[in-house]
């Protein structure tokens, strides 16, 4: 098995809250995708995203919950132990999120992508994911500053994994380029 400490993680979502009395997590996940959830025992919970020490919990028991996760954790025995963890990520392995095919990929896949709209301008690099509840949506930060991206097939042109960039077909108004 590899060695943990050099093994790559990903934040897979935050704690919101605790829930029940028994030291219950509910973790909001970044993505609607939990199909990692049957090749995990631990995970990281961190107050920082991209921690320097690493603390595992062993996942004693986990269920897919509204848009993230109810989690049980062997080291979390009650709520006041739930409440001390609020804010934290959870981190995962990378190597669990790899993908075989450009049709179906972990978001992190694309993060530092560019995105180029049809006129073939840059909108900017992916700097991170989110959902308004309805759909996914890419952080971009531009010219523009940092704008929300709805990421549905709508939109999508193509995606190049070895050009790391994002085609996209964006509505009028929805991203304003500064030209140059």
């Amino acid at each position: 098995m590899e060695d943990k400490k050099n093994q790559e993680y990903y934040s897979v979502g935050r704690v919101k809250e605790a829930h029940g009395l028994k030291g219950e997590l509910y973790i909001k996940l970044r993505s609607k995708q939990a199909d990692w959830l049957s090749e995990i025992d631990q995970i990281i919970l961190s107050e920082a995203e991209y921690p320097k020490n690493l603390k595992f919990y062993s996942l004693k028991k986990a269920k897919v919950h509204k848009d993230g996760l109810i989690v049980t954790l062997l080291e979390v025995n009650n709520r006041t132990e739930a409440e001390k963890c609020h804010g934290k990520f959870m981190l995962i392995p990378t190597s669990i999120l790899l993908t075989a095919n450009e049709d179906n990929f972990y978001f992190y896949e694309i993060e530092g992508f560019e995105v180029i709209d049809e006129q073939q301008r840059v909108i900017g690099l992916i700097i991170g994911f989110g959902s308004n509840g309805a759909q996914d949506l890419i952080q971009v930060k531009g010219p523009f500053g940092i704008v929300d991206i709805p990421f549905i097939d709508n939109f999508i042109t193509k995606i190049d994994f070895k050009e790391k960039k994002v085609f996209m077909h964006l509505p009028e108004g929805l991203v304003e380029v500064n030209e140059v």
